[in-house]
């Protein structure tokens, strides 16, 4: 399988996703980013129960930060871009983009930093070479 460097999805801002403000509520974004981040692992050809069977491990969130632009409406189409920034030891340093379709416009920018653990214990562990050159 060839590596994934970046993951991208298209999608429409549903009218679920408004908070009062009239525009895109942020636990929406935080939603987004980690289905990007499980979307882009499973076409890297390692979704969680792949981690978990062959290695034991799994992925958790150590920390999320996101940077605001400009606001989103429903209706509107937006492309998501995630990838992995630097692999290192324990960690994975993965980034987000979101930017309106229309103008081109950046909506907002984040990361998160990944922790790969034992599944049972929950312990950090060195993340393998062959899951990290995926994202390469």
């Amino acid at each position: 399988m060839k590596p994934q460097p970046v993951y991208r999805k298209t999608f429409t801002v549903p009218e679920s996703a408004i908070d009062f403000n009239g525009h895109v509520n942020n636990l929406r974004y935080i939603e987004w980013m980690l289905e990007a981040a499980e979307k882009h692992s499973e076409a890297a050809g390692w979704p969680m129960e792949r981690c978990i069977s062959e290695y034991g491990a799994t992925w958790v969130a150590r920390s999320h930060t996101i940077r605001y632009h400009r606001p989103a409406f429903a209706g509107e189409e937006l492309e998501l871009r995630s990838w992995i920034e630097e692999i290192r030891g324990v960690k994975a340093l993965r980034r987000y983009e979101i930017r309106r379709i229309g103008d081109g416009e950046k909506i907002c920018e984040g990361e998160s930093e990944w922790i790969w653990v034992d599944a049972e214990t929950l312990r950090p562990r060195r993340i393998p070479g062959e899951i990290a050159e995926r994202f390469r």
